[in-house]
Parts: structure tokens; C-alpha cells; sequence
């Protein structure tokens, strides 16, 4: 009877499903980069194509960072908003209760 810590230290097999999966993704990554690097396109194509979509990229990113960031001051805003109200409000239960004590 076998224990999962017997099943870990056992190496990838050869003809593992695991090692079959393995090669799998690394074919389908080595076809993708050639089929990119050998397509019918001219180099110029391919790199425009290339620096188009990592421009696009990264507008996309940038745009998310200022929506965040955005959002996170709005946060801000309304936590000190509140927080100034809790004072304020304190700060009447107070002198009332000393007007009240004296």
C-alpha cells in the first residue's frame, strides 16, 4: 500500500500522462512562436503587429491604474468624510456631557 508521500518522491515517468502534458504545451509554445516568427507576413508586419498589441497593452494597464486609482482616493475621500464626522460628533457628545456634569 502506497502513501502520498511515497507518490511524491516518485520521479516523472517517461510515458506519464504528466510527461506527455508537459511536451504538449511546450510543442504548442514552440509552434505558436514559429508560426508568429515564420508567417506569410513580412518582418515589418509581424513587429508592428507586435509593438501594436504591447502598445495596446499597455494603455490598457495604464487605464486600469487610474481607475484604481481613482477609486482608492474616492475611498479615501469618504473614509476621512466619516471619520471627521465621528470627531465632530464626539467632540458635541463631549462638551454636552461636561455642560451636563457642571
Amino acid at each position: 500500500m502506497k502513501t502520498q508521500d511515497n507518490d511524491a518522491n516518485v520521479p516523472m515517468q517517461p510515458g506519464s500522462p504528466l510527461s506527455r502534458f508537459t511536451w504538449l504545451i511546450a510543442g504548442v509554445g514552440i509552434g505558436a512562436v514559429a508560426g508568429i516568427l515564420l508567417a506569410p507576413q513580412s518582418g515589418e508586419n509581424t513587429r508592428e503587429w507586435i509593438s501594436t498589441r504591447y502598445k495596446n497593452g499597455i494603455e490598457n494597464v495604464n487605464s486600469k491604474v487610474r481607475q484604481t486609482s481613482q477609486s482608492v482616493g474616492d475611498w479615501i475621500d469618504q473614509g476621512h468624510h466619516e471619520v471627521s464626522e465621528a470627531v465632530s460628533a464626539g467632540r458635541d457628545a463631549f462638551r454636552k456631557a461636561k455642560a451636563g456634569t457642571t
